[in-house]
């Protein structure tokens, strides 16, 4: 946490032995700022603040978050154009949300392009205000994953969507994109893309998929709403990917979250007890809390809506069940509660849907 010397939380903290301390500069100090900004404009044999420095400081509201933004957008911008025309222009805004929608607009028209004719009598066009494109749709896709994306897989649904032959992305094209954002858009070690801050993901959603609240608060009912046509459409474009995947982790992670947010109930349903599903989740050893946590979660979504995930479960094992039965060729009545999947344990206050997933896993 944070605080300053004069408040009582500072001297309470001070007086505990387990409580360490760290002065921090004022960051309204005008020579941190300009450090601030000249540590992430590093440009070789340059002054970065030759020009900058005088129209910086007329700045007051200024902190470090969007120092950095600026920093790092005019190290890429200088490439495609004037870059103290731009900082000029970033300099206007007065929020860090306004901000990041002004950059959005420059990665758009610097690298993007469309596979769909714009009409002449759109009033999106004719206002210069239509942000379309392989960047906005990849921003976009990004925005609505669950636990974020490859790039192998951004790829494959962009070809999906239209973008190949003569519209497709290459390489390069990407390279230099990413090498605009790479501060912003990062890579998890498992190979996941990512939103590194919290802002840039706020500007995607209300700039880009035009949603008011968050995709991670938002309801799965918002789909029906007229105002949440893309954020569905993007949904529904994943939950058709993620169908033709072999990677049944990365399908796990995936496809029944976009299932929920595009109110797809049947498709969650069946695939929630599906043979492989079942299959999959019996064989970890040790589930993990994130697992079992969304497995209650969408049976518990299914039960609001009216269906019988429990049941259908239930069913799929019985099936499992008496196909080996019958392979082995022993008769013996079906009880549901012992196999191969584990025994149906019950403890007091637990749901059904949660009882059954105890059932998923190995005793």
């Amino acid at each position: 946490m944070s605080t300053v010397s004069s408040s009582l939380s500072y001297k309470s903290l001070c007086a505990r032995p387990d409580v360490r301390t760290v002065e921090l500069l004022n960051v309204g100090d005008e020579e941190v700022k300009l450090n601030i900004f000249r540590q992430y404009l590093f440009i070789p044999n340059k002054d970065p603040l030759r020009q900058s420095k005088p129209t910086l400081r007329k700045k007051t509201n200024l902190n470090p978050l969007k120092l950095t933004i600026l920093a790092n957008e005019l190290r890429e911008c200088r490439i495609y154009r004037d870059e103290y025309q731009c900082l000029k222009e970033y300099l206007e805004v007065a929020s860090i949300q306004e901000l990041w929608e002004l950059i959005l607009k420059r990665w758009i028209e610097d690298y993007s392009w469309t596979f769909i004719p714009k009409r002449a009598n759109s009033d999106t066009v004719a206002s210069g205000e239509a942000l379309d494109g392989w960047v906005a749709d990849a921003l976009c896709l990004l925005s609505i994953s669950h636990c974020g994306l490859t790039e192998g897989e951004i790829f494959q649904i962009l070809d999906m969507l239209g973008y190949r032959d003569h519209y497709k992305v290459t390489m390069l094209h990407w390279a230099a994109f990413r090498n605009a954002t790479r501060q912003w858009v990062q890579e998890k070690p498992n190979g996941l893309l990512y939103f590194r801050h919290q802002s840039l993901r706020s500007a995607v959603e209300h700039k880009l998929l035009g949603v008011l609240t968050p995709v991670r608060e938002s309801s799965p009912y918002t789909f029906q709403n007229p105002t949440n046509h893309r954020k569905a459409y993007f949904h529904r474009v994943l939950v058709r990917y993620f169908q033709r995947q072999t990677a049944f982790w990365r399908v796990y992670e995936e496809l029944p979250w976009h299932m929920k947010m595009s109110g797809s109930w049947g498709d969650l349903c069946s695939f929630l007890s599906s043979p492989s599903i079942i299959d999959f989740i019996s064989k970890i050893q040790n589930p993990s809390f994130w697992t079992k946590l969304h497995l209650i979660h969408y049976w518990n979504v299914l039960s609001e809506v009216g269906y019988d995930a429990a049941g259908a479960y239930l069913f799929t094992v019985a099936r499992i069940k008496a196909e080996k039965c019958h392979k082995v060729r022993k008769r013996h009545t079906l009880s549901g509660t012992v196999s191969r999947y584990g025994s149906v344990v019950h403890f007091a206050g637990m749901s059904r849907g949660q009882e059954l997933l105890f059932s998923c896993f190995p005793t």
